[in-house]
Parts: structure tokens; C-alpha cells; sequence
């Protein structure tokens, strides 16, 4: 997250809301960080959401009535 804030606050021509900016960013910091073990996320800015999976990212599918969820792979 500091790395994005810095990103677009040191960058005055650098959009947030251009999408493809911003994978840039994320790529970048996610091959920074993946050097130091396993690293799983799942983010969103509101507009789109970016998932990196080092290892095994597990979800969950609920669905109407919401009485039990699955964990999918």
C-alpha cells in the first residue's frame, strides 16, 4: 500500500484510476515482495480487484441461503 501511495503521489502525470497503471505498480511491488516467501493477496481499489497467488489462494462460494460454504481451490 506505501508502495502505491508513493507511486501516484511522486508520479503528478500518474492516473489511479488507469487501470493498466496500476497493475504496473502492482506487478512491480508483488515481484519485490515474492523474494522474501510466500505472499498471497486479494485487492481492490472499488473499480477492480487484483489477486497474486504464491502458493495455494483458497476462496469460499456461498451461495442463497447462505447456510454453508465451500472452499474451492
Amino acid at each position: 500500500m506505501n508502495r502505491l501511495h508513493a507511486h501516484f503521489a511522486t508520479h503528478a502525470d500518474a492516473d489511479p484510476d488507469d487501470i493498466d497503471a496500476l497493475f504496473d505498480v502492482i506487478e512491480h511491488a508483488t515481484r519485490t515482495l515474492n523474494v522474501f516467501g510466500i505472499f498471497n493477496f486479494v485487492l481492490s481499489n472499488g473499480n477492480a480487484q487484483f489477486a497474486y497467488c504464491s502458493t495455494r489462494l483458497s476462496y469460499l462460494i456461498r451461495h442463497r441461503p447462505f447456510s454453508s460454504a465451500r472452499r474451492s481451490r
